[in-house]
């Protein structure tokens, strides 16, 4: 079962009505939830006495270095006491990760996997590329429209070339990110078909043909679900297919867009410092 799908099948009855929010909506509860059960987990897998005792004595050095600022001996003394005591602050904190790491890594798969793509919506223009390992792979490539697909382009595509260095001109940002199932060599030229297409609601299946072989590539077209745009073929031909879509926007902030990665970042730092304080949480 693919990346995509593995976490789609695990996550999305539970998680899934979550999306017909909005990716803002989603993401905000999806980063409170994640950030409580990181925060409980952490009080209750750590000594809070112990942690807050340790807390209360680094306060309490800072404090002193301050005053005996003019002695530097005692001031040794003390960095190296506050070293010892973050030390084995630091040393109890990491336990939790234990519990929390896992489940982190699953839960991060399925927003990836949800999260990384705008939909395609019904009876939207949306391009469709085959990228080929040079110029000899092939010079033409042709996509067959399933029931559902209205080709907007010629079937045929000739092959066009991008030369290294220079700028893309797709809108998926990821056909480079080996992480997301990206596949180009920014250092290489790029050579690649692309036909226009628009879709009803539901999966359809394009077939790509190159040199009388055919390639497959599922799309899903929605108003909040989506599959893996990305398809690595790697088979000394084509060395993929990629559904051009723009990535997710969930902060949109004074013309700064941020994807679901970092406005998670944001969001997490928020609550974990509410919640911290909420629950006494050393």
């Amino acid at each position: 079962m693919a990346f995509y799908e593995m976490f789609n099948a695990f996550f999305d009855p539970v998680l899934g009505p979550l999306l017909s929010l909005g990716p803002f909506l989603a993401l905000f509860l999806m980063s409170f939830l994640i950030s409580l059960m990181i925060t409980l987990v952490y009080k209750w897998v750590t000594d809070q006495k112990l942690m807050k005792t340790i807390k209360d004595d680094l306060t309490r050095m800072q404090k002193e270095i301050k005053e005996h600022k003019d002695n530097p001996k005692r001031m040794m003394e003390l960095q190296k006491e506050m070293m010892d005591k973050n030390f084995k602050y630091m040393s109890h904190s990491m336990k939790p990760t234990l519990f929390t790491f896992i489940p982190l890594i699953i839960i991060f798969g399925w927003l990836s996997a949800n999260l990384a793509y705008a939909p395609i919506m019904p009876d939207t223009k949306v391009d469709v590329y085959a990228f080929f390992y040079d110029n000899n792979a092939t010079s033409q490539a042709s996509l067959v429209a399933p029931s559902g697909v209205i080709l907007l382009s010629d079937n045929t595509s000739n092959v066009s070339v991008i030369y290294a260095g220079d700028k893309l001109l797709f809108n998926n940002p990821n056909l480079a990110n080996a992480r997301y199932g990206g596949f180009l060599d920014l250092k290489k030229d790029i050579y690649y078909a692309g036909w226009k297409i628009k879709a009803t609601s539901g999966t359809h299946n394009l077939e790509i043909d190159v040199n009388g072989k055919p390639y497959f590539k599922d799309i899903l077209v929605a108003d909040n679900k989506y599959v893996n745009p990305l398809e690595k073929v790697d088979d000394g031909t084509v060395l993929g297919l990629a559904v051009d879509q723009k990535g997710q926007t969930v902060i949109d902030f004074a013309g700064v867009k941020i994807g679901w990665f970092w406005s998670y970042v944001i969001f997490s730092i928020l609550f974990s410092m509410i919640l911290r304080k909420v629950l006494k949480v050393y």
